[in-house]
């Protein structure tokens, strides 16, 4: 376990060295991390095999990849997220017997799951921003260029349902009624778009525990109560029916 630990501690050294003074050469590296020439060459190749970081084909000096950044912004996202909505999900969750979702854009063209109060195995999967309701009502809260930055991204890897929807220009009409309808335009979902600092954009999606029977589905009734206590929240909620 000391050895593992040992292991752990020099790989966390060389990752933190890239990342600060990258593009770096295994001689600095070297120099910097006060390790043994061997035991640094091991941990780049380790961070290499893990898509953390990569030695330039032109001088061979490691940096860190595209890969690992995106998924530390992917990380942050998710941090942001939760950490601003946490107590404030839990406390309408326990009050109303209602199930919640939090959902965000993690990079260009990606919507995934953060967290849920409901137990749920595919949170951090893609979501389909033609489709998926909190995909959807996240949208409403991007402004235009950022919505055809993510649009364009998404398309790429889009099924051909989606990307029929969208070129097609069905993908716009349905956001301006969604926009026009409001929160409950997706039943028997209640949906909040947010912004966090305006940089981040995602939604909080509400909904029946799977346990309700359809005829107690609908959420009329409590969406003004859970627009009260969100508009109090740090995270900038959009409220579709003053718009």
């Amino acid at each position: 376990m000391a050895e593992r630990s040992k292991a752990t501690d020099r790989l966390m050294s060389v990752f933190m060295i890239i990342a600060e003074f990258g593009p770096i050469s295994l001689a600095d590296l070297t120099r910097m991390t006060f390790l043994p020439r061997s035991s640094v060459h091991r941990a780049a190749q380790a961070l290499q095999a893990k898509g953390w970081i990569r030695a330039r084909m032109s001088d061979h000096n490691y940096e860190v990849t595209n890969t690992f950044l995106t998924s530390l912004h992917a990380s942050t996202v998710s941090v942001q997220c939760t950490d601003l909505l946490d107590q404030v999900v839990r406390d309408l969750a326990k009050s109303l017997d209602l199930a919640f979702e939090i959902g965000a854009f993690t990079e260009l063209g990606n919507f995934e799951g953060i967290d849920t109060t409901e137990y749920k195995s595919d949170l951090e999967s893609h979501q389909s921003l033609v489709t998926a309701p909190g995909a959807l009502f996240a949208q409403l809260a991007l402004p235009p260029e950022k919505l055809i930055k993510h649009l364009e991204l998404y398309l790429r890897f889009a099924t051909e349902h989606d990307k029929y929807q969208i070129t097609s220009g069905r993908h716009r009409k349905r956001l301006a009624d969604l926009r026009k309808t409001g929160h409950q335009a997706i039943a028997p979902y209640l949906v909040f778009p947010f912004s966090i600092n305006d940089t981040e954009y995602g939604s909080l999606l509400v909904k029946r525990p799977f346990k309700t029977s359809p005829q107690k589905s609908d959420l009329s009734s409590v969406e003004a109560k859970i627009w009260d206590k969100l508009s109090q929240e740090k995270v900038k909620f959009i409220n579709l029916n003053a718009q």
